[in-house]
């Protein structure tokens, strides 16, 4: 898939967005390498913090893919494919917002929240994530 592809499927509309990123998904042998046997996949260092999650955004995808899991709130969020965690945007805002989840670029950096929100709601509308969040709490 090109990157004029995924830029034709990010779309206002909620559904047309759930659809693409399932297409997208049915990539993710090609775009998530699969974890070997007692291998990390990727150098990638967390802050030091008992009780946060952590996850790295994953642009190509427009999802939060978890790296370290913490809290309850995992049997009502997220998703699994090929036994890698994923978050939906709306999702990984909500948790970031409640302290419960940090987030960094693929490059190791960690996002604030200007950084992350610009992302997220480049991939779903705002009215997406204010009624998740109200819906949510």
């Amino acid at each position: 898939m090109s990157k004029s592809d995924l830029g034709r499927l990010r779309t206002d509309d909620c559904a047309g967005v759930r659809c693409a990123r399932l297409l997208i998904l049915k990539k993710m042998d090609e775009i998530v390498p699969q974890e070997e046997e007692g291998k990390a996949v990727d150098q990638f260092t967390f802050r030091p913090g008992k009780s946060t999650a952590h996850g790295v955004w994953v642009s190509v995808l427009g999802l939060v893919q978890m790296k370290k899991l913490r809290g309850k709130f995992w049997t009502k969020a997220g998703f699994t494919v090929n036994g890698v965690d994923f978050l939906y945007p709306e999702e990984a805002l909500s948790l970031y917002e409640r302290k419960l989840l940090s987030i960094a670029w693929q490059d190791g950096q960690m996002m604030n929240k200007k950084e992350l929100f610009e992302v997220a709601l480049g991939v779903i509308p705002l009215s997406v994530y204010l009624v998740y969040a109200k819906l949510k709490v």
